[in-house]
């Protein structure tokens, strides 16, 4: 495909509504169909309706992706191209990852990598009567840090099968 009208004729598209989504068939994707683009073979639809529209490449680290909801739309006025940090906000702000539970599961297992202290460390340090200093010294981390456990400004991650089952508040 060499112009965005090309690709405009092989979508289904609403024919009363000039602003609808160019649905392109999910079963067409498989088959290398855009060539002379950005590099050689096949392009994934949403990439080939932006790079055509644009006529010039995307920026190394950047995505395609779109912004009606719709997966199989490639119309260039619902197409963005962004940073993986810009794709982030995105999603962000339509929730649609909210309560995903594969997402919630990474997001805590990249928790627990990052927790300054183990699950039976802020155990200790909640239910524990010495003072802050002495736990913080004890464990090796921040006086900030064993504050933030016992006031439950920092929560604990246990590992579990079950993504819900592991969710524990470390506050009292």
């Amino acid at each position: 495909m060499k112009t965005l009208d090309q690709l405009r004729q092989r979508c289904d598209i609403d024919p009363n509504d000039p602003d609808s989504c160019w649905g392109f068939p999910a079963s067409k994707v498989k088959a290398p169909l855009f060539d002379g683009t950005d590099r050689q073979g096949a392009v994934e639809p949403q990439r080939a309706a932006w790079l055509l529209a644009h006529q010039r490449k995307i920026k190394r680290g950047w995505r395609v992706y779109g912004v009606c909801g719709n997966p199989e739309c490639v119309n260039p006025d619902h197409v963005r191209s962004g940073s993986m940090a810009d794709h982030g906000k995105f999603i962000a702000s339509t929730g649609a990852q909210k309560g995903n539970p594969k997402r919630l599961t990474a997001a805590r297992a990249a928790a627990r990598k990052q927790a300054k202290l183990s699950l039976n460390q802020a155990r200790e340090t909640i239910g524990s009567t010495k003072p802050v200093r002495e736990l913080a010294a004890q464990f090796g981390c921040a006086i900030s840090t064993a504050s933030k456990y016992r006031s439950g400004l920092a929560r604990c991650y246990g590992a579990q099968v079950n993504p819900w089952a592991g969710l524990e508040r470390c506050a009292a």
